[in-house]
């Protein structure tokens, strides 16, 4: 599956259950040749998204919001993400279940 990055950085991410997991934050890649292949993804929780500002401006002041503040990290393999909708990924495990780092 070929997903643009910028469709999923800060997006909400909910889990199994509909519960709130946090936002994308980061992507952890290992290159493969001329591919970068997907190996973990990084939610942030806490953090918000204002609609007023640029999508860069947001993911900007997300990632030094989530740097800066005690704000839970949580590790996601790359299987446990469903992203058959881009704009609205979801866990396919709860919340809870995944390790904070």
């Amino acid at each position: 599956m070929i997903v643009n990055l910028e469709l999923l950085l800060g997006r909400k991410v909910l889990d199994v259950n509909g519960e709130k997991a946090g936002r994308v934050f980061d992507v952890r890649c290992e290159q493969q040749g001329k591919e970068a292949i997907v190996r973990e993804w990084v939610l942030a929780a806490g953090s918000h998204r204002t609609r007023s500002v640029s999508d860069v401006v947001q993911f900007l002041l997300l990632q030094l919001r989530a740097r800066t503040e005690t704000a839970k990290v949580r590790v996601v393999p790359w299987d446990k993400l469903d992203l058959r909708d881009p704009r609205n990924p979801r866990l396919t495990c709860r919340i809870d279940e995944l390790p904070a780092e």
